[in-house]
């Protein structure tokens, strides 16, 4: 391989088990199973050795609401997307065109999972999630469908404060 910056040897044992998930078609090994392979006991420690090995240009990280998809970069392969691909929600599109008045979102937004919701908002998450049923689609598409429009109001109350106030 050309390009890349080698690995050390804890790396190398992640890259291998990120390579062999991807040649077998599986998911993404788990935070956790990446933290028992190298022995490690804090969280973090499963995304921070991705986040090098990617950034050596080994691998592709996707992150998604539940879930990462890893690309092998010398082969191609990649492993099996997670069952729900919604954005995380660190994942944010640029929104804005203008700091106050041409907010514009583009393809869907990164929204909670609905366990958060559940957890924030408790019967109004019941009522989003009939509400998605009834309109036939999936929690996510209406969660993202449900910030857009949440933004758009903000965007919208922030520009007629600013217009109130003689900003605009």
């Amino acid at each position: 391989m050309t390009n890349v910056t080698p690995l050390t040897e804890r790396e190398e044992t992640v890259y291998h088990a990120l390579a062999g998930a991807a040649d077998r078609g599986e998911g993404c090994p788990t935070g956790e199973a990446i933290r028992d392979l190298l022995g490690a006991q804090t969280a973090s420690a499963s995304s921070k050795i991705l986040a090098r090995i990617e950034r050596k240009g080994w691998i592709r990280v996707e992150s998604f609401a539940r879930g990462r998809r890893v690309t092998i970069l010398r082969t191609g392969k990649a492993t099996r997307d997670p069952g729900n691909t919604a954005p995380h929600w660190r994942q944010t599109k640029e929104a804005a065109r203008s700091p106050i008045t041409c907010h514009v979102l583009e393809g869907r937004a990164p929204a909670p999972g609905f366990p958060r919701v559940v957890e924030d908002y408790g019967a109004l998450a019941a009522d989003m999630q009939g509400e998605a049923f009834r309109l036939g689609r999936t929690i996510p598409d209406f969660l993202s469908y449900l910030v857009g429009i949440g933004w758009r109001s903000y965007v919208a109350q922030k520009a007629q404060a600013g217009a109130s106030a003689g900003l605009v």
